[in-house]
């Protein structure tokens, strides 16, 4: 590790502190429906997702390291290995999380995108009520209207305003 051990510590715990807040922003994105906080989840989760591949790199380096390390020991020593536990469990453990994180990036866009189409879809349906309803109050005052007219016409034939030609 090439930073101070103090720095090293603040690192992980601002990104558990991250980590953290993103979580909760996912479920309250999840719950409220909110697309703006599931799309801050995503682009969290993408951070992590680097962090994670990032942390993998790291480990490989240091199991290599660790590895000559041990094999310099073991020359000298003949007590075996001075791993405690192998390289593999720990790039297993990062892919998994790894795995994990890589899908919880996908719901979370889903979700988003699966809210947004929600939202749209209401909205589309409040216009056409709306062109609807507009429509109707329109055909109203067209035909209270005619009616106006048609009343107004007949008033002045039957005061012999005007006069009807018939057939």
């Amino acid at each position: 590790n090439a930073l101070p051990n103090g720095l090293g510590k603040l690192f992980l715990s601002l990104a558990t502190g991250v980590t953290a807040v993103s979580g909760v922003f996912g479920f309250v994105g999840v719950a409220r429906h909110s697309r703006p906080m599931l799309q801050w989840y995503f682009v969290s989760q993408v951070w992590a997702l680097t962090q994670v591949v990032m942390q993998v790199v790291r480990s490989q380096n240091s199991s290599d390291r660790s590895h000559i390390f041990c094999a310099e020991v073991a020359s000298l020593d003949a007590s075996g290995s001075c791993l405690p536990f192998g390289s593999g469990f720990q790039i297993a453990l990062l892919l998994a999380a790894s795995v994990v994180v890589y899908i919880s990036v996908f719901v979370a866009d889903a979700l988003a995108e699966a809210y947004q189409v929600a939202l749209e879809t209401e909205n589309q349906m409040l216009i056409s009520h709306f062109v609807w309803m507009m429509r109707k109050s329109s055909l109203n005052s067209i035909s209270r209207f005619e009616d106006l007219i048609h009343k107004q016409f007949e008033e002045l034939v039957t005061l012999g305003y005007l006069k009807l030609k018939l057939g």
